[in-house]
Formats: structure tokens, C-alpha cells, sequence
């Protein structure tokens, strides 16, 4: 008999119990109190008179004490019998063989101390970052404002910060003094009077050749100190500042490893994110007077938020910020916003005159916001998944700002797509509506800040509004659906003809969404027969507010807002904006959060590195666009260690050009992936740095969407783009492949051509397959495909189209219910077609995995092709067991270990570690650095001739081999890896983890002959 597993209690964020990987309802908020209290003091016998003292007060309820044991009854049922026990009139919660986070995190920070004094500095780094790592938010932090966790919470926070500083220590001694820089920067301006952390940023500064705002530093630290305290600074920060006034050898940096250590370091090591400056510090309010209706010829505003006029659309004021602001709200008199970059926090600013009012913590990491019902409430994310969701609420005073309640929300951990901007709480229609982890809606109680129900969906919900219109939401498609207020269930569900719609607002009597693929901007009057309009806003339209009057849509790929007159339907002024973050409406008009600084020289520091250029200044820049934050970021990080590997080989030389380099981040701490937003912000920043020529990425194609054509519209002219991982075929091809209107026409605004790729397209991954299948002795196949438009225009289709060119007989393509109950039907009809193989285009998730088992389940014989994709081989294994061995699945990058590499290629591999130890388009990466710097070497230094160069190159023996890009910008020809599940789900030497338990079956060159024909750019 299996023995339980233990108990672990997670103090590191919102409190929560986890059995294995089991996480326990802990119940209601006084419930959980009694944990938290009980928790505190474990081991210890606890009065029930103290516990009702510290929950209730000094007037406590009648009936606190059955109360008291109501929830002790409820932490039993949660905890399981043995945890919590009674002593006569108290309660003790047993240690046994449970254990906390926090105890984890202290024998961590132990073990890094200990390493460190032993002059282990990478092991020290290691075990810190992992210490760090624990951390989902504030300790204990719904309990932010009981008294009973004050003296816990302080201690846990004094000792988080302290870990901070010995991971920064370890990362000095390993001479990453440049990449702390930005860090270290945020950190003294959250916690101006901490010494040490001073003293890092001196030695950091003065070790990257900045001596002199070293000292500045400094200055900045004995006027903090003399204004707060009256004090001097300490010894050590003085003989630290004398130290550098005399250039003291004793603090040069240490001794850099070789290049193929920095390469593997860049793979493994974790990402730490400290909080920077208070967002809006530094708010002022100014009228700037925009030229232009048409979003074109305008500079950006900045980073901000923009106050648009009611009757006229002009920016009425703008309140600048020192970085990037995030969601914003209108209501309960003010205007609200996020701050963003790792920020706990929430500013409010006066819409009279602009100017910031206060900033007040949230009690967790924000990314929602919403105003009305008489708080603001604050969407706070979390869980384990790819991305970070929505986990909790928490109401704010809007008089105070303090917090008064947090709910959490039901449904789980999972991650979510990175929909930034689009909001997911919302108040209105008599209560707080907040899109749960697992895609259902909680309606939140006004009042008391607490969930009052749980709404089920039948398709989870993307972004929701709620006013007197009611309640409405989104779901991924093409329909608009209502929930009842006063029955808390699904009502009426309006379809639309789009081919997808993304934003939500309800006002002036109808419901508005935006289809940002179409450039709509639908208008829906809701009734029992509903009516439904389009105004046409412009291609990439997403943010969409009502209020006031006007109805507002914000566009970060043209970079505009609109103002809608919702009396005639017409738009009735565009103005242009930089990058629009978020929106929001009220009588005064629209505010809009702006991403938009820019810049003459080096990339802000916020989001991008410093430049790397072996210590000569630059001639030119180029920067990379990964996500280098969240549980996914290990490879993305790895991409960029390859572009510097091959640019020091090159001792970042170029012809006759210094090139510097720089590594820009895409993600966010909040969303804990890429999100759209942060695309927008970045190409926004590229365009306008004047010494950057060239950009490496982006990592993903949904990215590239929004930012080739920002890019494209650069001033003075298209900016080149080169990417190791795109795939999306959209991009380049239009026709049969386009799956948004006037692809790929729309992002290429000017008509010129700004973006190459040596990734191969999606459509050309599904055609290698078809090919693999011919090459195998196949002759007849099947084609199943999900109803999705992509699916059949990226994946069906061109299999289909290739595998007839190869003269195979084809059956299909047919459509699979993803809802289906059953596939046996299916399975059966398959199998009387006399297919050999069938492809599946799709994912596992949406019926996929089901329909693949009822294949498998009729004929063990059948062959069976997937695409990427569909899931990866480790998910396939675990939900079709041995139904999974034998598929074979089309990649798009081919593992070092399974390419006949050329010598340059074989050398960069072993050089950076990529033979036994790879990172996904890594070798891709590597390979965009070439072409960059060959681009660059027979240029002029200018944008237009890199980029001609960029377009015209010609590789013979690179690190992939002998191609070109054709007209459209793709490789030319394009390799692709076939898989094919193993007997045993064992690793391969050489593979990429999305793989393992598969084997490379095959590497085939695709000849253009099989795609090009169907594929017109």
C-alpha cells in the first residue's frame, strides 16, 4: 500500500497546501486565516481564545468560538486527519512529516551563503536562484494586513531582499557586473537607504567602464540618506567610493570562462526579477498638440498615459513615466493603472489635471484592472503554467487605497495566453466579474470582495465587459456571449461573421468587439433579435472602451486610436499614439496607456541588456527579440547566448563596422510569457533607435504579426528583420495560405520587403511529411483535420496538395468533432478508405488525442502523422500511452546531432555545447547572426543597405548548410526533421526536450516544387 504523500504549506504568496501535485481547497477566508495562524505557530499548542482574538478583535461575534470550529472541522476535511488537533481549549497543528516553502528557501539561502564563503560563486548562484525562485509573490500575502502575520511577513521579506544581494554578490564574482547594471538600477530606487545593494551597483558600473555615474550613485545614496535619516553613509560605502576615485586594481572584474562556458551558462541559468522604480514617480502633466488624423508622420508620445478629448479625440494631457505603464481604468473618481515590471502596485492620477495622487500596494502581482461598484479592483496572476493567470482579485479603497479583501479564484494554475491589455475583470451590472485560471467566471461580491458563484462555459472565456448592457465575454471564435445577472447562467450568444474577434466593451446601449484580423470594429445591439454593423478601424485593431459618448478602439500595429461617434458609426478621428497598451472611457474621454519612448543610442535598459561590443564603441547596433522570462525561457535565452557567441568569434566585428549587440526581453513578469503589447512596445523602440540596422527575431510568429510592420514604417525606412523561429506561413505567402485578410500584404505597409526567416514555414513542415510518407512505401492516405481555418490552410491542405503532387492517392480532408464523445465511427470509416497513414491536423487538446486512441484502437497497423504542434512527444506519451509509438511528427528544427553539419557548423556546435546539450533553433539563431554581420560587413552602416544586403544573401557551407531566401523572404531550400515516437520513452542524445522519447527519423530537403505553386507571396 502507497504511503500518502507529504504536505506542503506554501507561505511564498498566497497561502496555499499542496498534497503531491494535488493543490487542497483551503475554504473560506477566516478558514484560511485559522491555517495561516496555526501555521505560524506549528508545533505549538494555540489558546482557541488567542485565535479568536487575532480573527476577529476586540469584538469578536457571538458565535466566534463555533465559528472557530467550524473552520478547524474544515481545515480537517481539507488537510486530512493527523494535521490539526485539539488540546483541550486550543488547537495544534502537528509538524509531522509536512514541510513549508519557506523552510525550503532558508536552507537554500543557507547553502548559497555556504558556497559562496567557500568560493563556489556559480554553485552559490545556482542555489540562490532557486531559493528566489519559490517566491509566487509577498509572503503570506492576502494576510498583508493582519496583524497577526505582520512580524512573519517582515522577517520573510527582510530575508528575501537579503537573498537578492548574495545572488548578486555570486553573479559579480562570475564577472555578470554588465547584466546587473539594469537590475541593480531598479533595486536601489526601490530601496534607496540598503547599502549593500548600493555598493553593488558602484562595483557593477565601475566594472562595465562607467565609473562616473558609479560615483554618481553614490552622491545619489549620501543625499537619500542625510535627507531621511540625517545620516552619513557607512564605512564600507565610503572606502568603496574612495576606491574607485583611485581606480583600486583590487576591484577589476574576475576572470571571464570561455566563450563555451558563457554559452552553456546562458542555457542553464534562472532569471531573476527584482522590482524597479515606483512606475509613476515622476508624473507630469503637459498638453502636447499631435499633427496628423491619419496615424502617420507623428513622433511618439512616450511612456505614459495619454488623455484624449472627449468631443475631438486630441491628446488633452499626458502624464509621463519612467517606464512602460500597464491596464488601465476609469472610475470611483480617478484614473488607475498598473505598474508594470515586476511592480506590486497600483497608481491613481487625477483626470482634471494628470497629475499622480498616490501608488498603492495590491497585495500580489497585478495584471488586471477595473473601476466601478464602488472600489477598484486589481487582477493579481500566478499559477504554473506556460504563462501566468488570473488567480485573484483584490478590492481596494479607492479613498485609501488600501486592501480590503482578496478573492482568490477557483480553477486551478494553468496558463493562458499572453491577451495583456484585454481585460479580464470587469465591474459593472451590480457585482465583479473575473475570468477564472480554467476559463470559467466568478462573480465577486461588491461589498465584501468575495466570490458569490462560479460560472461554467461550455468554451472558455478570452475577455469580458460588464455596464448596464450586462454581462458579456469572449470565447476563441467568432461569437459574443451574454451571462445573466440575475441568474448567474449563459444567455443569449450572438455569432458574428469574422474570422475571429479579440477585444470586448458594452455601452451606449450595445456591445462592441474589435476582429483584429479584420480591421472591424463590430457593433452589436442585443435583443431578441439582435442587429449587428461593422465600422472598419483599420488591420490590427485590439483595445476597444465606451464612455462619455465615444466609443475608442487602440490599434499597436499602426499605432493609433480612434474615436467612434456611436450616434452615426463613424470614426470620427484617429490619432496617433506610439503603442497603445490598454484603453479606458469615462465623461472626461479616453485615457490610453502608452508604450512609446524612444531613443538616439543604446536600447533602454528596462527591457533590453547592455551592449555587448568587446569594449570598442559601436558603429552600428542590432538587438534580438526573444521572451527571456517565465518558465519557458530557457531556450529563448539560449538563442541569445548563440548571436554573442557568434558575434565575440567575430570580436563583434563586421567589415569594417564595430557591431554592439543587445538582448531584448518580450515578456513580462506579469504575464510570465511574450504578450502582444510588449511586441508592439519593442518594434516601437527599434524603429526609432537610429544606430540599430538590424533585428534577430522575433521568437514567436504571433509576435512578428505585430512587429514586422511597425518595423516596416520605420522612419527613414524599413528596418530588417530576420528570424530563427517564425514558422507562421502567413507571414511570407498569402493566397491559399493566408489566414488573415490581406496577408502577407498587411504588414508591409510601404511595400517593401523588411523580413527574412531561416526557419521553414509551417505549410512546408506539413509537405515534408507528405514526402516522408512517399518515401516510406505509403500510397494511400487519409486526411483528418479540426474545423479551425489554420489548421486546413497550414496543415491539411498543403500535405494534402503535396502528397497528390507526389502521386499519392489521398481520402480527405475530412472534419472531426473536437467535442466529440466518441471517434469510433470515424475510426472505422478510416479504415474501410484502405488508407495506410492518416495525417491529423489539430491539437491533442481538442479532440485530438481521443480521435488518435479510436485510430490506434481499430488498427495498430495504421500510420499515423502529426504536426509539432499537436502536443508535445512527452504529453503524447503520458495521454495515449503505447497508442503514441510509431507516430511521426514534422518539425521544424533538425537536432546539430542529427545534420550532416559543415565544418562550420560542426564547429560552432561543439564550440557552444549544441551537440549533446541543445537548444531549439539555437543553431538557427547562430545562423541569423551570420547573415546579420555578412549583411552588415558589405553595407554602408545604413538601414536600407543592410537590409538590401540582408535579402540578397547568398550562404554556401553555413551553419545550415547552402541556402538563400526567395522573393518572400523564406530559406530557400528549406530542411525539416520527421520524428518518430520510440518503443520507449527514453531521451535521445542530441534532442530537444519537446522531443524526447521520439527519435529523428528522417531529415528531408523539401523542393520547392511541392509548395511553391500554391504559395504566392
Amino acid at each position: 500500500m502507497k504511503a500518502p504523500q507529504a504536505l506542503e504549506f506554501r507561505l511564498l504568496g498566497p497561502l496555499e497546501a499542496w498534497r503531491g501535485d494535488e493543490r487542497l481547497e483551503l475554504g473560506a477566508p477566516k478558514q484560511r486565516a485559522v491555517l495561516a495562524l496555526l501555521l505560524l505557530h506549528r508545533g505549538e499548542v494555540v489558546p482557541s481564545d488567542r485565535l479568536v482574538d487575532e480573527l476577529w478583535g476586540a469584538q469578536p461575534p457571538q458565535a466566534a468560538a463555533k465559528s472557530l470550529q467550524v473552520y478547524v472541522s474544515g481545515l480537517r476535511k481539507a488537510l486530512g486527519e493527523g494535521v490539526v488537533e485539539t488540546r483541550g481549549r486550543a488547537y495544534v497543528l502537528v509538524p509531522g512529516d509536512s514541510r513549508t516553502d519557506s523552510e525550503r528557501f532558508e536552507h537554500l539561502l543557507e547553502e548559497g551563503r555556504r558556497s559562496l564563503s567557500e568560493g563556489d560563486a556559480a554553485g552559490a548562484a545556482r542555489s540562490l536562484r532557486e531559493a528566489l525562485g519559490l517566491w509566487r509573490g509577498p509572503a503570506l500575502s492576502e494576510f498583508a494586513y493582519e496583524d497577526f502575520a505582520q512580524e512573519e511577513i517582515g522577517r520573510l521579506e527582510e530575508l528575501r531582499l537579503a537573498t537578492v544581494e548574495e545572488r548578486i554578490d555570486a553573479d559579480l564574482a562570475l564577472g555578470r557586473h554588465a547584466d546587473l547594471v539594469a537590475e541593480l538600477t531598479g533595486l536601489v530606487g526601490e530601496h534607496p537607504l540598503r547599502e549593500r545593494m548600493r555598493s553593488q551597483l558602484m562595483l557593477a558600473l565601475y566594472r562595465s567602464g562607467r565609473q562616473a555615474e558609479a560615483l554618481d550613485a553614490y552622491q545619489a545614496g549620501r543625499r537619500a540618506l542625510l535627507d531621511e535619516r540625517g545620516l552619513e553613509p557607512g564605512p564600507a560605502l565610503r572606502e568603496l567610493e574612495t576606491a574607485i576615485l583611485r581606480q583600486d586594481p583590487a576591484l577589476g572584474a574576475p576572470t571571464k570562462p570561455g566563450p563555451a562556458l558563457v554559452g552553456r551558462r546562458r542555457r542553464g541559468g534562472g532569471l531573476v526579477v527584482a522590482g524597479g522604480a515606483v512606475l509613476l514617480a515622476a508624473a507630469v502633466a503637459a498638453v502636447i498638440a499631435i499633427d496628423g488624423g491619419d496615424g502617420s508622420g507623428s513622433d511618439p508620445l512616450g511612456d505614459g498615459i495619454a488623455a484624449l478629448d472627449r468631443a475631438s479625440g486630441d491628446v488633452a494631457s499626458f502624464t509621463d513615466t519612467e517606464a512602460v505603464p500597464g491596464n488601465v481604468a476609469a472610475g470611483e473618481g480617478a484614473v488607475w493603472v498598473l505598474n508594470t515590471g515586476g511592480e506590486r502596485t497600483v497608481s491613481r492620477i487625477d483626470p482634471r489635471t494628470g497629475e499622480l495622487t498616490g501608488t498603492f500596494e495590491t497585495g500580489g502581482l497585478p495584471a488586471e484592472i477595473a473601476a466601478g461598484e464602488g472600489a477598484v479592483w486589481v487582477g493579481l496572476v500566478g499559477g504554473s503554467g506556460d504563462t501566468n493567470s488570473l488567480v485573484g482579485v483584490a478590492r481596494l479603497d479607492p479613498r485609501s487605497g488600501r486592501v480590503t479583501a482578496t478573492a482568490r479564484l477557483p480553477g486551478g494554475g494553468k496558463g493562458v495566453l499572453p491577451t495583456a491589455g484585454l481585460p479580464r475583470v470587469a465591474a459593472g451590472a451590480g457585482a465583479v466579474w473575473a475570468i477564472n485560471p480554467d476559463g470559467s467566471i466568478s462573480r465577486i461580491d461588491r461589498d465584501t470582495g468575495e466570490i458569490e458563484a462560479r460560472i461554467e462555459l461550455r468554451e472558455a472565456a478570452w475577455t469580458l465587459a460588464a455596464g448596464r448592457e450586462g454581462v458579456w465575454f469572449l470565447s476563441f471564435g467568432d461569437t459574443v456571449t451574454r451571462i445573466d445577472p440575475r441568474t448567474n447562467r449563459v444567455g443569449q450568444t450572438v455569432r458574428v461573421g469574422t474570422q475571429g474577434l479579440w477585444g470586448l466593451a458594452v455601452g451606449d446601449g450595445s456591445v462592441w468587439a474589435t476582429a483584429r484580423d479584420d480591421g472591424l470594429l463590430w457593433r452589436i445591439e442585443p435583443g431578441r433579435n439582435p442587429v449587428s454593423r461593422t465600422i472598419d478601424v483599420g488591420t490590427g485593431v485590439t483595445a476597444v472602451a465606451s464612455g462619455g459618448g465615444a466609443v475608442w478602439t487602440g490599434n499597436y500595429i499602426d499605432g493609433t486610436v480612434s474615436r467612434i461617434d456611436p450616434r452615426t458609426n463613424d470614426v470620427t478621428r484617429r490619432t496617433s499614439i506610439g503603442a497603445p497598451q490598454a484603453l479606458a472611457a469615462g465623461p472626461g474621454g479616453a485615457w490610453v496607456s502608452v508604450a512609446g519612448r524612444t531613443t538616439e543610442g543604446p536600447l533602454r535598459a528596462s527591457v533590453c541588456g547592455e551592449v555587448a561590443s568587446g569594449g570598442a564603441r559601436p558603429d552600428v547596433l542590432i538587438a534580438s527579440d526573444f521572451p527571456l522570462q517565465g518558465p519557458n525561457s530557457g531556450d529563448p535565452r539560449a538563442l541569445a547566448g548563440a548571436i554573442r557567441y557568434v558575434l565575440e568569434r567575430r570580436r563583434f566585428r563586421a567589415g569594417d563596422h564595430v557591431v554592439g549587440y543587445q538582448s531584448c526581453d518580450v515578456s513580462t513578469v506579469e504575464t510570465g510569457g511574450f504578450e502582444f503589447r510588449r511586441c508592439a512596445a519593442n518594434a516601437n523602440a527599434y524603429a526609432h533607435a537610429t544606430e540599430l540596422v538590424a533585428v534577430i527575431g522575433t521568437y514567436s510568429s504571433f509576435c512578428a504579426e505585430v512587429e514586422i510592420p511597425i518595423l516596416n514604417r520605420a522612419p527613414g525606412g524599413p528596418l530588417g528583420m530576420i528570424s530563427p523561429s517564425n514558422t507562421g506561413s502567413g507571414l511570407t505567402r498569402g493566397g491559399p495560405l493566408a489566414l488573415k485578410r490581406g496577408e502577407p500584404g498587411v504588414y508591409y505597409p510601404t511595400g517593401v520587403r523588411n523580413f527574412v526567416r531561416v526557419a521553414p514555414r509551417e505549410d512546408v513542415q506539413a509537405a515534408a511529411l507528405a514526402l516522408h510518407a512517399r518515401r516510406i512505401g505509403l500510397e494511400r492516405v487519409n486526411v483528418l483535420q479540426e474545423p479551425r481555418s489554420d489548421w486546413r490552410a497550414e496543415h491539411a491542405d498543403p500535405f494534402r496538395r503535396a502528397a497528390e503532387r507526389l502521386g499519392l492517392d489521398v481520402v480527405g480532408p475530412e472534419l472531426f468533432d473536437p467535442a466529440a464523445e466518441s471517434y469510433a465511427a470515424l475510426a472505422d470509416a478510416v479504415a474501410r478508405s484502405g488508407a495506410q497513414a492518416v495525417f491529423v491536423a489539430g491539437t491533442a487538446w481538442d479532440g485530438g488525442a481521443g480521435l488518435v486512441k479510436a485510430l490506434r484502437a481499430r488498427s495498430d497497423r495504421l500510420r499515423i502523422m502529426l504536426m509539432e504542434p499537436f502536443a508535445s512527444v512527452p504529453e503524447l506519451i503520458e495521454m495515449l500511452g503505447p497508442a503514441a509509438r510509431g507516430i511521426y511528427i514534422g518539425a521544424a528544427d533538425v537536432p546539430p546531432a542529427a545534420r550532416e553539419l559543415s565544418p562550420a557548423g560542426e564547429s560552432f556546435a561543439r564550440g557552444f555545447g549544441a551537440l549533446d546539450d541543445p537548444a531549439q533553433f539555437a543553431l538557427a539563431a547562430a545562423q541569423a547572426a551570420e547573415v546579420v554581420m555578412r549583411a552588415i560587413a558589405r553595407s554602408d552602416g545604413s538601414r536600407e543597405s543592410v537590409l538590401e544586403n540582408l535579402r540578397a544573401a547568398r550562404v554556401r557551407d553555413g551553419l545550415l548548410g547552402t541556402f538563400r531566401f526567395d522573393r518572400g523572404g523564406d530559406i530557400a531550400p528549406a530542411t525539416v526533421a520527421v520524428y518518430r515516437v520510440a518503443d520507449r520513452a527514453a531521451p535521445v542524445p542530441g534532442g530537444y526536450p519537446w522531443f524526447e522519447g521520439a527519435v529523428v527519423d528522417d531529415v528531408l530537403t523539401v523542393p520547392a516544387s511541392l509548395t511553391d505553386s500554391s504559395n504566392k507571396g
